[in-house]
């Protein structure tokens, strides 16, 4: 059974799959023929303008958008100023959008985000293949409130939303068992720390495997609340806007049992965050590369089990960034196999005490009794290349894993 969207073409409309595949027969939503990927959007096309102040042009536009684009380019909203918008801003009230691009918006490509969810899916069984799905006005892809399993999402482009890129969450039914891989999300949010590529929260048992994230204005994948036992995995998360992963524990279901396997944090402010507020989780964080954090490689807050921490590579040279930064007492970590550097000042700070060797953190802490500042000799990190050039320190240097290492012993780091 499938839905099939000619390649080229632009869908301005809500997609919402009516009843549940089956799992020999799932429901798939695809692309055909030749060309780009069809696009469905959630933003509208904005017309019949008329002058409102100098180069401030006005038209009706009955929901508030998040975002605003003139061609290609986005505007910046001007909240309550729509008397002195400077050049590519833009305001909204009283179901009237006011544009300033230094020009009449007639005849030019003006698309505001309207549709707040534009694929909702809760029904089962249901294939997302060779999509472009943008310019939500909340959220690209959600699936929410109803008992939903064995979707898949893939191939595909999901971005410029105004909050989220996917959601994924209930409390009041079982939401899980996704998959979604191959897919580029990107550019989505508007606020830092809260607009995430995916979100799950009470949702379980999904494997976000081999997508890659990029300037999502929160992190590229949040896990919170109740979210248990999902698999993030060979992933590339490139200069998001706040981190590249997060497990949150908001005090509503502590996220427990979550695999972080296997990805490439590139340039991200911080590699991996783990605490919230009630913060007792425990997850396994193994063979990932977190390099060239702009602030952190992992951070934690507020006394949060980590769980088992090892084989991976934390390394930034960007000056006052801590490979590891410990704000809130973690605990019951088990950490080993890892490369941490390199030394500089500030280095480590862990339990409000700060190191600047990784020797000093080891006497004093306790954790990485095996775990080495040499560097891992990447092949070209400037071109996003995490292999291991021969001689590299972490060949054959890591711990080997059941279920996840794939040599034995493995090397340390993704590749």
């Amino acid at each position: 059974q499938s839905v099939g969207f000619a390649r080229g073409g632009v869908w301005r409309e809500a997609l919402t799959p009516g009843q549940s595949g089956t799992a020999a027969s799932p429901i798939t939503f695809r692309a055909y023929g030749g060309g780009a990927q069809p696009i469905i959007s959630g933003a509208s096309l904005v017309t019949s303008w008329s002058l409102y102040t100098g180069t401030t042009y006005e038209a009706t536009v009955t929901i508030q958008p998040n975002r605003v684009w003139h061609g290609s380019t986005e505007l910046t909203f001007n909240s309550g100023n729509k008397n002195s918008l400077l050049n590519n801003q833009f305001d909204w009230g009283s179901n009237v959008l006011y544009v300033n691009i230094g020009q009449n918006p007639a005849g030019e490509t003006m698309e505001a985000s309207q549709i707040n969810w534009i694929v909702t899916i809760n029904k089962s069984y249901i294939v997302i293949d060779g999509l472009h799905i943008t310019k939500a006005n909340n959220t690209n892809i959600a699936s929410a409130d109803m008992a939903t399993n064995n979707v898949t999402i893939q191939n595909s482009t999901i971005d410029y939303a105004g909050l989220m890129g996917l959601y994924f969450g209930s409390k009041s039914a079982a939401i899980g068992t996704f998959v979604v891989q191959n897919n580029t999300i990107s550019d989505n949010g508007i606020r830092l720390d809260l607009d995430h590529g995916i979100y799950l929260e009470h949702s379980g048992n999904n494997v976000i495997a081999n997508n890659t994230f990029s300037n999502n204005a929160g992190y590229g994948v949040q896990i919170q609340d109740g979210s248990n036992n999902n698999a993030i995995e060979y992933n590339l998360f490139n200069a998001n806007r706040t981190g590249a992963i997060v497990i949150w524990d908001n005090g509503d279901g502590l996220p427990t049992g979550n695999s972080i396997i296997y990805n490439v944090s590139n340039g991200d402010p911080i590699g991996l965050t783990i605490g919230g507020s009630t913060s007792t989780v425990s997850n396994s964080v193994y063979s990932n590369v977190f390099y060239g954090f702009t602030a952190s490689g992992l951070k934690t807050y507020n006394s949060p089990t980590i769980g088992n921490f090892k084989n991976n590579i934390l390394w930034s040279s960007v000056a006052g960034t801590y490979a590891l930064d410990d704000e809130g007492g973690a605990t019951s970590m088990a950490s080993d196999y890892n490369i941490i550097g390199p030394e500089k000042t500030p280095f480590i700070l862990w339990h409000y005490s700060s190191y600047t060797t990784l020797a000093a953190y080891k006497t004093v802490v306790g954790q990485d009794a095996h775990s080495i500042s040499s560097d891992q000799k990447f092949t070209n990190p400037a071109g996003a290349d995490f292999t291991l050039q021969a001689g590299s320190p972490a060949i054959g240097a890591g711990v080997y894993i059941p279920g996840v290492s794939t040599a034995n012993p493995p090397n340390i780091g993704a590749k």
